[in-house]
């Protein structure tokens, strides 16, 4: 019985990369509370200035502190040198960091925030991805934002999607859009010029 001469070449193929799935090292990525300082501000062209002034207390309403896997990675193809990755988030972290993002947003454009305002509005996120696509520019990474306003029983959701080479940056300009849908919100643009 002939065999074909590229068997064992293939079978060698085969052998190399299961034996490189079980016993890679497994790489653990925490992005961390700097992800505020590589969020692009937005600019005056995409939101304007508020045309009054109000005030507004922003709540964290995270409440896990555990971090959440965002993305993994398996390396078939490296026989095991690089080894596997995964990416974690605190979304408790990443919501305070966002309410600062926000916060900073919200001052530029004439809104006090403070803690003893009456004016709360709650932010949380509620999901969190990184995905690989075939786009040609990366994985695609996926935010949404959970908006609560009690005092006018409203609540909303907004989501951020960007594709970048890099994952924590892909996740500042998902961070960027959804916080941008926010602002742009005409309910949340009278509540926090007092308009309610």
């Amino acid at each position: 019985m002939a065999k074909h001469p590229f068997f064992s070449v293939y079978m060698v193929f085969v052998v190399l990369t299961l034996t490189s799935c079980t016993g890679a090292k497994v790489q653990r990525i925490t992005i961390g509370s700097d992800v505020i300082t590589k969020i692009p501000p937005i600019s005056l062209e995409q939101l304007q200035a508020y045309p009054g002034s109000g005030e507004v207390k922003l709540i964290n309403a995270v409440t896990n502190d555990n971090p959440q896997i965002v993305r993994k990675d398996t390396d078939l193809f490296s026989y095991g040198l690089t080894g596997n990755r995964e990416w974690w988030v605190n979304y408790r972290e990443l919501t305070g960091n966002i309410i600062q993002y926000v916060t900073n947003e919200l001052t530029k454009r004439n809104i006090h925030v403070t803690n003893v305002s009456d004016r709360e509005v709650s932010i949380s996120v509620v999901d969190c991805q990184s995905f690989l696509t075939l786009s040609k520019d990366g994985p695609t990474m996926r935010v949404y934002l959970r908006v609560k306003i009690p005092n006018i029983a409203l609540t909303r959701y907004y989501r951020g999607i960007s594709k970048h080479g890099e994952i924590e940056y892909a996740l500042c300009l998902a961070i960027n859009q959804a916080v941008l849908a926010l602002l742009k919100d005409p309910d949340v643009t009278k509540y926090v010029q007092s308009g309610y």
